[in-house]
């Protein structure tokens, strides 16, 4: 069984096509890094794959309860952006999901708070998506 599949995906923005007929089968509890130049539609391939976004044609499915985290969110806290993303993470571990999609989830971390993030991870079964 599958946790996503995306059949013949096509998105574009203001006429520029940022995604092509991608066709991908996600099997459950699989891992998958999501890797590219800047710019080139990773992140709009997320939001495509967890509904926030519409294909322009093709068709996405989900089997299962998806958490995303993004990579920048601003609040008015005093912590640094990596405290701010341990969080999160944190929270979106805790809440089990079936598929979880983290948006460069390293950008601002040490190596101390990498490892921790290997680590906790390491312990999660469902299906995990990483840009």
């Amino acid at each position: 069984m599958h946790a996503i599949t995306l059949n013949k995906v096509n998105y574009s923005i203001d006429g520029r096509d940022i995604l092509t007929q991608v066709t991908q089968q996600i099997k459950i509890g699989e891992r998958i890094g999501v890797i590219g130049a800047n710019g080139v539609g990773k992140t709009t391939l997320a939001h495509l794959m967890i509904g926030d976004l519409s294909p322009d044609s093709g068709e996405i499915s989900i089997n299962g309860r998806v958490i995303y985290v993004p990579q920048l969110v601003v609040d008015d806290s005093d912590r640094s952006g990596g405290e701010k993303m341990m969080q999160r993470i944190n929270e979106s571990l805790n809440n089990q999901p079936d598929i979880l999609v983290l948006d460069e989830p390293t950008a601002n971390l040490d190596m101390t708070h990498q490892n921790w993030l290997i680590k906790r991870l390491s312990h999660f079964y469902g299906t995990l998506i990483v840009i």
